[in-house]
């Protein structure tokens, strides 16, 4: 939590951080983190299916136009997925998952 001492990012900085993440892991190659290395964390399917948008570096704001969903909804399932991972923010969320690869 940022009054604990976390950081906040917009969702502009966000998608920004989380490219150049991505990016920099692997800039040919940026596919969706496997069924197996998200079990454990019981996503909704819903869920799942932001989580691999977010991981190609899609947008909150694309993802609900993909999606057909307000952006706000995007957002509370993305807040789902990353405590239910036990994250506090995109960045950590995407690293998380890459461990589990």
């Amino acid at each position: 939590t940022i009054h604990g001492g976390g950081k906040y990012f917009a969702g502009d900085i966000s998608n920004i951080l989380v490219k150049s993440y991505l990016n920099a892991k692997n800039p040919a190659t940026k596919t969706k983190p496997s069924a197996e290395s998200i079990e454990k964390y019981h996503l909704t399917k819903r869920e799942k299916q932001i989580l691999g948008l977010l991981y190609e570096g899609i947008n909150n704001k694309d993802i609900a136009s993909q999606l057909n969903k307000s952006i706000r909804t995007i957002e509370t399932h993305r807040f789902n997925i990353m405590k239910k991972l036990g994250v506090n923010n995109v960045t950590e969320m995407l690293r998380k998952i890459d461990k589990e690869e």
